[in-house]
């Protein structure tokens, strides 16, 4: 059973998600609150597995306690159920593993425990690395975004993402990254000095597993990452109108 623990201003919003929760028969429901003090003094000493929060409320928001949860219980997932769709790339980017737009339904709340019991068989060392492609092109590593020292492998990689898994020849990176090179042997050594560097900083973060290169083919094991643009591809038409998350790598400028 999935330990859970809901805030939300509205009673009646507890009182459904109560409800549904029950009825899904995999989430023991510890406590409802309607503030979020009670809400913080409870989890002090009351650890759960998952948390859901709603957004705007009187006083401080469901986004603003962020850091207050994790730092009684680093290991606790989130998950948001709102009526507004607004913040979404902001929870994604503040470690949330779901957004949920109200009302709740029984439906959408299962798709929300396969995602928890997903990453409860994950090793912590194992857990996947959060790909952002909506607004600027980042990655997130336990939360944090990974800092970038070459412009060229951040790119690279986001073109990597894009292809959603398909094996890419090195020409194929090469003229696309590089459109303006017309000597071949140049650009093909800026490539691979540039492939080392970005094959460097994913060891460095400990994440090379999700690069795979075969006879100078390069794909991403999908399998082995979180992204929200793959995870809109997958949500039905009427829910992705709902989702405000931003420009498809709008901010890098990547053609």
């Amino acid at each position: 059973m999935i330990k859970a623990i809901a805030l939300d201003d509205e009673y009646h919003a507890l009182d459904r998600f109560n409800t549904i929760a029950k009825e899904t028969g995999e989430i023991e429901v510890c406590g409802l609150f309607e503030t979020v003090s009670k809400f913080l003094d409870y989890l002090k000493d009351n650890p759960c597995d998952v948390v859901f929060l709603d957004i705007e409320m009187p006083g401080r928001s469901g986004m603003d306690i962020i850091d207050d949860i994790l730092n009684l219980h680093s290991g606790i997932e989130i998950v948001f159920v709102t009526a507004f769709n607004q913040y979404a790339l902001q929870a994604f980017e503040n470690s949330a593993i779901d957004y949920i737009l109200k009302p709740l339904t029984f439906k959408r709340l299962l798709k929300t425990i396969n995602r928890i019991n997903k990453i409860a068989k994950q090793p912590a060392e194992e857990q996947k690395p959060f790909f952002k492609c909506f607004g600027s092109f980042e990655i997130y590593i336990h939360g944090k975004p990974v800092i970038w020292r070459n412009a060229k492998t951040r790119e690279i990689m986001a073109f990597l993402v894009h292809k959603e898994g398909a094996a890419v020849s090195w020409e194929v990176i090469t003229e696309t990254v590089w459109p303006d090179y017309d000597d071949f042997e140049k650009a093909h050594t800026n490539f691979h000095s540039t492939m080392y560097l970005l094959r460097k900083r994913l060891n460095e973060m400990g994440i090379e597993n999700i690069l795979e290169c075969r006879r100078g083919n390069y794909r991403i094991h999908i399998d082995k990452v979180s992204c929200d643009y793959y995870d809109f591809t997958k949500l039905p038409p009427h829910e992705q109108k709902n989702m405000v998350l931003g420009i498809y790598m709008e901010e890098n400028g990547y053609q």
